[in-house]
């Protein structure tokens, strides 16, 4: 080299199509500089690169779940969790962060397809690890943050049909990071807000909203988030903090069902001189506990993600019709009983917790039963269902095996949704429907009594029996002393038993709870505290925004940079003879290969990819300190 002059040192590295995903590869690389005047020989680089093989997301409406990951996911963890999901029956694709480094339910990650279109109908299950920065400079960031508006149905921008399930290691961490999906989201976004004049006008609305539900036995779909602003008289109510507690307690007495917030004003000089200027509240009414669309699992591990806990967590945040659609495939394709076991304690679970939403908004019951026993009716009337129950019956499609073990299986299932419908805390007068002039008690049973004429020919009266004495002697053992009628102890009991979101045996068990169970149901907070979060709502926004933008400009450029390189590269190679060394495959080693060049971090997260093709892509990230000569 002359004096101030420099070179451009570029590796491309050829790796095969089999490669596992997410598996590591690190090489040193040193730079030496030969001194042709004394011969001395002196590094004036040396690195240590590290390549990671990520996939490419390949949107697919054939697939049951989503696995949200990064490059912090090592392979064992990977394929751990592919296992239990190839186990369970469920299809699953591959949306990494590191690559795309976006949620947002507007981002396009294939051409004329976005994440909310492709997520729909999915569970969306959220891997724990720390999303990598994309240089040193920036630390890294729980993969919830990429969430704009959170991940509840009512607030998220993703369809309905979309399910997640949010991992973490500790329960601890877990707590933080829910509650601040339950109360930053919702507050950082704009609310439209309605006047009312007093405290007094506030509940009678507020009551009148909530008589007309009970009444029709429906839930109000209004907005995703509501806000009362409430006048305070210093006569009538005192400091605004006592008045704000008051009325929170009010309402978590009477609407069980929402989460809401209650922001008082901080400044009392108001108050103080008798004047109602800066007196008041503000009352945010949220999101709604039955259009809960969100499970979170605490205790998480690699160990743990192949166990029946795992399993049985899965399948309760599953869409009710997907799970009743692979428990049947899982009977057919002859699955382990640990998976079998996790469809029918999920379904079960799910159900008493739409029980139990009945019973804590004392809602009416419809005559569409499907509408208000979703699980049930996922399985009353399902086309898989009965095709499996046709076969069972025409002996040329069946064999004695498949018919013993859907007999077995489905006899099990049916004593207990028997057991939950013969619960003793929902027969009072209470609960009465609307037309059918049913109680929940009568309604359930004639779910079940339907699903049992369906199902006749593949009925075993004597399973079901023994099911529903097993399952009434474990509730009496988890009462205790505890009267079985008294409010919801009896379903809380059943719940306790099919659900997950209790250890039975382990503390270090996975637990798995609705969203909801982990954040203040009505807490009271400054109104300062509700602006403050709205403005750090939008600069987040913002800030997120903008790096989308300079990662997607950074690898467009380095995409240019690479296919002139490559072309480069050709063209010599093709002016030197064709002289490069062939592989096995007849490819040359010294010809670029895509994109997988070492000179430079080569896939920037946060932009849209490129066309699909059929071999995975590599990350390089430079991950030791340059020593420079």
């Amino acid at each position: 080299l002359a004096a101030q002059d420099s070179t451009r040192a570029v590796l491309f590295v050829q790796l095969g199509q089999n490669v596992p995903l997410y598996t590591r590869v690190n090489f040193g690389a040193e730079l030496v500089l030969h001194n042709v005047v004394d011969g001395d020989l002196s590094v004036v680089q040396r690195r240590l690169i590290t390549i990671v093989c990520e996939p490419e997301y390949h949107f697919s409406t054939n697939a049951h779940v989503v696995l949200v990951t990064s490059r912090a996911v090592t392979t064992e963890h990977y394929n751990a969790l592919v296992r239990c999901l190839d186990s369970m029956g469920l299809v699953h694709e591959s949306y990494s962060l590191s690559r795309y480094a976006s949620l947002d339910p507007e981002f396009e990650v294939s051409p004329g397809i976005n994440l909310r279109q492709a997520f729909a109908n999915k569970l969306v299950v959220v891997l724990p690890d720390k999303v990598p920065g994309v240089d040193a400079a920036h630390l890294p960031v729980d993969p919830i943050s990429f969430l704009p508006r959170g991940c509840m149905e009512q607030v998220s921008g993703y369809e309905s049909s979309t399910r997640w399930m949010l991992l973490f290691h500790g329960q601890r961490e877990a707590g933080v990071l829910c509650s601040t999906l339950l109360e930053t989201h919702l507050l950082a976004s704009e609310t439209r807000v309605e006047r009312v004049g007093d405290i007094p006008l506030f509940r009678t609305k507020l009551q009148a909203i909530l008589t007309s539900e009970m009444e029709s036995g429906q839930l109000v779909r209004d907005e995703m988030q509501r806000c009362y602003e409430i006048k305070l008289l210093s006569r009538n109510h005192g400091n605004p903090k006592q008045a704000a507690r008051s009325l929170s307690d009010w309402i978590a007495q009477n609407d069980r069902l929402r989460q809401y917030s209650v922001a008082f004003a901080a400044d009392t000089d108001a108050m103080v001189n008798q004047t109602s200027s800066n007196a008041k509240l503000r009352v945010y009414r949220k999101a709604c506990r039955s259009r809960n669309s969100v499970f979170v699992m605490t205790n998480y591990s690699v160990r743990s993600a192949g166990s029946g806990a795992m399993m049985q967590a899965l399948a309760e945040s599953l869409n009710p019709w997907v799970r009743a659609n692979r428990y049947c495939s899982a009977i057919r394709d002859k699955a382990s009983e640990e998976c079998l076991d996790a469809y029918e304690l999920a379904s079960v679970a799910e159900q008493v917790r739409e029980i139990l939403y009945i019973v804590d908004g004392k809602l009416n019951v419809s005559d569409e039963m499907e509408d208000c026993f979703s699980t049930i009716g996922s399985y009353t009337d399902n086309v898989d269902v009965l095709a499996l129950v046709r076969d069972c019956r025409e002996t040329q499609k069946s064999t004695a095996d498949l018919i013993m073990r859907t007999t077995a299986h489905l006899s099990r299932l049916l004593g207990r949704f028997e057991a939950v419908a013969q619960s003793k805390d929902i027969r009072g007068p209470r609960l009465k429907a609307l037309a059918s002039k049913k109680s929940v008690h009568d309604a359930l049973v004639d779910s079940v009594q339907r699903l049992r004429r369906q199902w006749r020919t593949v009925y075993d009266p004597t399973v079901e029996a023994g099911v529903v004495k097993g399952i009434k002697e474990a509730a009496r053992q988890s009462l205790g002393g505890t009267s079985e009628r008294a409010g919801s102890n009896w379903l809380q009991a059943l719940y306790r038993i099919h659900s997950t979101s209790i250890p039975k045996d382990d503390s270090k068990q996975v637990v798995c709870k609705a969203l909801f169970d982990f954040g203040p149901f009505s807490p009271v907070v400054e109104l300062a505290e509700v602006s403050r979060a709205r403005a750090e709502g939008k600069e987040r926004r913002i800030e997120m925004k903008a790096r989308a933008e300079e990662t997607a400009m950074a690898r467009t450029q380095h995409i240019l940079k690479t296919d002139d390189s490559r072309s480069a590269a050709e063209s010599n190679s093709s002016k030197s003879g064709q002289t490069g060394t062939r592989s096995r495959k007849g490819r040359r080693l010294n010809q670029p290969d895509d994109d997988r060049e070492g000179a430079s971090t080569i896939h920037q997260p946060g932009v849209p990819r490129r066309p699909q093709t059929e071999s995975p892509m590599f990350s390089l990230t430079n991950s030791a300190k340059e020593e420079m000569g």
